[in-house]
Protein backbone atom coordinates (compact mmCIF):
# COMPACT_ATOMS: atom_id res chain seq x y z
CA UNK A 1 0.00 0.00 0.00
CA UNK A 2 1.59 3.20 -1.20
CA UNK A 3 -0.12 6.51 -0.47
CA UNK A 4 0.75 10.20 -0.20
CA UNK A 5 -1.27 13.42 -0.56
CA UNK A 6 -1.95 14.46 -4.15
CA UNK A 7 0.62 16.49 -6.03
CA UNK A 8 -0.19 17.30 -9.67
CA UNK A 9 2.51 17.66 -12.29
CA UNK A 10 1.01 17.79 -15.78
CA UNK A 11 3.02 18.20 -18.95
CA UNK A 12 1.64 18.97 -22.40
CA UNK A 13 0.63 15.94 -24.43
CA UNK A 14 2.53 15.09 -27.58
CA UNK A 15 1.40 13.24 -30.66
CA UNK A 16 4.90 11.97 -31.42
CA UNK A 17 4.97 8.26 -32.21
CA UNK A 18 7.49 5.75 -30.89
CA UNK A 19 10.10 4.77 -33.44
CA UNK A 20 11.61 1.37 -32.75
CA UNK A 21 14.59 1.91 -35.07
CA UNK A 22 17.64 2.28 -32.78
CA UNK A 23 19.44 4.34 -35.41
CA UNK A 24 16.70 6.96 -35.15
CA UNK A 25 16.72 7.22 -31.35
CA UNK A 26 17.67 10.71 -30.15
CA UNK A 27 17.32 12.72 -26.97
CA UNK A 28 14.57 14.81 -28.58
CA UNK A 29 12.72 11.59 -29.35
CA UNK A 30 12.97 10.48 -25.71
CA UNK A 31 11.63 13.88 -24.58
CA UNK A 32 8.72 13.56 -27.03
CA UNK A 33 7.83 10.16 -25.63
CA UNK A 34 8.04 11.48 -22.05
CA UNK A 35 5.46 14.11 -23.01
CA UNK A 36 3.04 11.33 -23.98
CA UNK A 37 2.83 10.04 -20.41
CA UNK A 38 1.96 11.66 -17.09
CA UNK A 39 3.12 10.73 -13.57
CA UNK A 40 0.57 9.75 -10.95
CA UNK A 41 -0.42 12.42 -8.43
CA UNK A 42 1.03 10.30 -5.62
CA UNK A 43 2.80 7.01 -4.98
CA UNK A 44 0.55 4.06 -5.84
CA UNK A 45 -2.00 2.96 -3.26
CA UNK A 46 -4.25 -0.08 -3.03
CA UNK A 47 -7.15 2.22 -3.90
CA UNK A 48 -5.76 2.47 -7.45
CA UNK A 49 -6.90 -1.06 -8.26
CA UNK A 50 -6.52 -0.93 -12.04
CA UNK A 51 -2.99 0.49 -11.90
CA UNK A 52 -1.93 -1.92 -9.15
CA UNK A 53 -3.17 -4.93 -11.14
CA UNK A 54 -1.34 -3.70 -14.24
CA UNK A 55 1.83 -3.21 -12.20
CA UNK A 56 1.55 -6.74 -10.81
CA UNK A 57 1.22 -8.05 -14.36
CA UNK A 58 4.26 -6.07 -15.50
CA UNK A 59 6.33 -7.18 -12.50
CA UNK A 60 5.32 -10.81 -13.05
CA UNK A 61 6.47 -10.84 -16.66
CA UNK A 62 9.92 -9.50 -15.81
CA UNK A 63 10.31 -11.21 -12.40
CA UNK A 64 10.39 -7.88 -10.55
CA UNK A 65 9.96 -7.34 -6.82
CA UNK A 66 7.17 -5.10 -5.53
CA UNK A 67 8.30 -3.13 -2.49
CA UNK A 68 6.14 -1.14 -0.08
CA UNK A 69 7.23 1.97 1.79
CA UNK A 70 5.75 4.56 4.13
CA UNK A 71 4.97 7.97 2.64
CA UNK A 72 3.52 10.03 5.50
CA UNK A 73 4.94 10.72 8.97
CA UNK A 74 3.78 12.97 11.80
CA UNK A 75 7.02 14.17 13.39
CA UNK A 76 7.62 15.46 16.93
CA UNK A 77 6.99 19.15 17.62
CA UNK A 78 9.43 20.13 20.38
CA UNK A 79 7.95 23.62 20.86
CA UNK A 80 4.35 22.71 20.14
CA UNK A 81 4.42 23.06 16.34
CA UNK A 82 2.90 20.53 13.93
CA UNK A 83 5.46 18.76 11.71
CA UNK A 84 4.50 16.46 8.86
CA UNK A 85 6.86 14.77 6.38
CA UNK A 86 5.46 13.32 3.14
CA UNK A 87 6.95 11.69 0.04
CA UNK A 88 5.85 12.56 -3.50
CA UNK A 89 6.72 11.28 -7.00
CA UNK A 90 9.98 12.69 -8.33
CA UNK A 91 8.35 13.02 -11.75
CA UNK A 92 9.79 11.89 -15.09
CA UNK A 93 12.44 9.15 -15.11
CA UNK A 94 14.64 7.78 -17.91
CA UNK A 95 16.12 4.32 -17.31
CA UNK A 96 19.25 3.22 -19.19
CA UNK A 97 19.74 -0.53 -18.91
CA UNK A 98 22.21 -3.14 -20.13
CA UNK A 99 19.93 -5.99 -19.09
CA UNK A 100 16.16 -6.23 -19.35
CA UNK A 101 15.37 -7.62 -15.88
CA UNK A 102 17.33 -5.05 -13.86
CA UNK A 103 16.14 -2.15 -16.02
CA UNK A 104 12.52 -3.22 -15.70
CA UNK A 105 12.95 -3.58 -11.93
CA UNK A 106 14.02 0.06 -11.79
CA UNK A 107 11.04 1.00 -13.97
CA UNK A 108 8.68 -0.85 -11.62
CA UNK A 109 10.26 0.92 -8.62
CA UNK A 110 9.69 4.29 -10.28
CA UNK A 111 6.05 3.49 -11.07
CA UNK A 112 5.42 2.38 -7.47
CA UNK A 113 6.68 5.83 -6.47
CA UNK A 114 4.18 7.37 -8.90
CA UNK A 115 6.64 8.41 -11.62
CA UNK A 116 6.40 8.27 -15.41
CA UNK A 117 9.15 6.16 -17.01
CA UNK A 118 10.89 5.71 -20.36
CA UNK A 119 13.19 2.67 -20.49
CA UNK A 120 16.02 2.68 -23.06
CA UNK A 121 17.35 -0.81 -23.80
CA UNK A 122 19.81 -2.20 -26.40
CA UNK A 123 17.29 -4.90 -27.33
CA UNK A 124 13.64 -4.85 -28.24
CA UNK A 125 11.19 -5.68 -25.45
CA UNK A 126 7.44 -6.17 -25.62
CA UNK A 127 5.37 -5.01 -22.67
CA UNK A 128 2.29 -7.02 -21.62
CA UNK A 129 -0.82 -6.16 -23.61
CA UNK A 130 -2.68 -3.11 -22.32
CA UNK A 131 0.06 -2.00 -19.90
CA UNK A 132 0.77 1.29 -21.68
CA UNK A 133 -2.89 2.28 -21.33
CA UNK A 134 -2.84 1.76 -17.56
CA UNK A 135 0.69 2.69 -16.54
CA UNK A 136 2.98 5.63 -17.47
CA UNK A 137 5.74 3.52 -19.05
CA UNK A 138 7.27 3.28 -22.52
CA UNK A 139 10.21 1.18 -23.76
CA UNK A 140 12.59 2.36 -26.51
CA UNK A 141 15.21 0.36 -28.38
CA UNK A 142 18.65 1.91 -28.86
CA UNK A 143 21.30 3.94 -27.07
CA UNK A 144 22.26 7.58 -26.61
CA UNK A 145 25.62 9.35 -26.43
CA UNK A 146 26.31 12.41 -24.27
CA UNK A 147 25.30 14.88 -26.99
CA UNK A 148 21.94 13.16 -27.37
CA UNK A 149 21.34 12.90 -23.60
CA UNK A 150 21.69 16.67 -23.47
CA UNK A 151 18.58 16.90 -25.68
CA UNK A 152 16.37 15.26 -23.02
CA UNK A 153 14.57 18.20 -21.46
CA UNK A 154 11.58 16.51 -19.79
CA UNK A 155 13.46 14.48 -17.19
CA UNK A 156 13.73 14.76 -13.39
CA UNK A 157 16.12 11.84 -12.76
CA UNK A 158 17.96 9.04 -14.53
CA UNK A 159 18.32 5.41 -13.46
CA UNK A 160 21.15 3.20 -14.68
CA UNK A 161 21.41 -0.58 -14.36
CA UNK A 162 24.27 -2.81 -15.42
CA UNK A 163 28.02 -2.88 -14.86
CA UNK A 164 29.96 -0.31 -12.85
CA UNK A 165 31.71 0.75 -16.06
CA UNK A 166 28.35 1.46 -17.70
CA UNK A 167 27.20 3.40 -14.63
CA UNK A 168 30.33 5.58 -14.62
CA UNK A 169 29.96 6.18 -18.34
CA UNK A 170 26.41 7.45 -18.01
CA UNK A 171 27.17 9.38 -14.81
CA UNK A 172 29.93 11.34 -16.57
CA UNK A 173 27.75 11.95 -19.62
CA UNK A 174 24.81 13.15 -17.52
CA UNK A 175 27.05 15.37 -15.36
CA UNK A 176 28.31 17.13 -18.49
CA UNK A 177 24.82 17.63 -19.90
CA UNK A 178 23.03 19.57 -17.17
CA UNK A 179 23.85 22.74 -15.23
CA UNK A 180 22.09 21.48 -12.09
CA UNK A 181 22.41 18.36 -9.95
CA UNK A 182 20.69 15.54 -11.82
CA UNK A 183 20.03 12.40 -9.74
CA UNK A 184 21.44 9.15 -11.15
CA UNK A 185 19.85 6.17 -9.39
CA UNK A 186 21.49 2.74 -9.43
CA UNK A 187 19.71 0.86 -6.64
CA UNK A 188 17.26 -1.99 -7.24
CA UNK A 189 13.94 -2.62 -5.44
CA UNK A 190 14.08 0.75 -3.66
CA UNK A 191 11.12 2.81 -4.92
CA UNK A 192 11.66 5.43 -2.24
CA UNK A 193 14.64 6.67 -4.29
CA UNK A 194 12.16 7.92 -6.89
CA UNK A 195 10.42 10.27 -4.47
CA UNK A 196 11.03 13.74 -3.12
CA UNK A 197 10.44 14.87 0.47
CA UNK A 198 8.09 17.62 1.54
CA UNK A 199 8.05 18.93 5.09
CA UNK A 200 5.21 21.12 6.36
CA UNK A 201 5.60 22.90 9.69
CA UNK A 202 2.59 24.68 11.19
CA UNK A 203 3.17 27.13 14.06
CA UNK A 204 0.39 26.48 16.57
CA UNK A 205 1.44 29.03 19.20
CA UNK A 206 -1.17 31.58 18.03
CA UNK A 207 -3.85 29.01 18.85
CA UNK A 208 -2.44 28.31 22.28
CA UNK A 209 0.32 25.93 21.27
CA UNK A 210 0.48 22.29 22.25
CA UNK A 211 -1.86 21.84 25.24
CA UNK A 212 -0.01 18.76 26.46
CA UNK A 213 3.33 20.54 26.27
CA UNK A 214 1.98 23.61 28.09
CA UNK A 215 0.43 21.46 30.82
CA UNK A 216 3.74 19.68 31.33
CA UNK A 217 5.50 23.04 31.69
CA UNK A 218 3.12 24.07 34.47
Amino acid sequence: YFYAPAQSRIRENSSASVNADPHELTGKHVSAVLKEITPFDSPLSIDQESAVQALQKLAGQFECELSAFETDWLLPGPTGESNRLTLHPRGYIVVFGEHVISAMQQAVDAIIAGCAVVVVLPEEVQLPEGIEQKLPIRVLHGSLDSAQINEITEVDAFAVSGSRAKYLQYKKQIAMCYDHIMPVITSIATPVRYTIERHVCIDTTAAGGNATLLAAAE
